[in-house]
């Protein structure tokens, strides 16, 4: 079970990884006026972030030195 909770997580994160080079949402008008934006570099960051860290705890989960489901069942 851990082997593909491992491989599902690590797929997300290289998806982060590959797609978060780039923001892509334009917001309209009104909703630009009423939201909070962030930097699109702190964006990226992010977004770079959560993947390093799904790749990292994915791999961890393949190669056997996490426990995702210890103790849980």
């Amino acid at each position: 079970m851990e082997k593909l909770a491992g491989t599902a997580i690590l797929v997300i994160g290289l998806l982060f990884v590959a797609y978060g080079m780039s923001t892509t949402s334009v917001p309209d008008e009104e909703a630009e006026a009423r939201s909070f934006k962030i930097p699109a570099w702190l964006d990226r960051l992010i977004q770079w972030g959560i993947g390093l860290l799904c790749v990292w705890f994915g791999f961890s989960l393949l190669i056997g030195n996490g426990h995702f489901f210890k103790g849980v069942f």
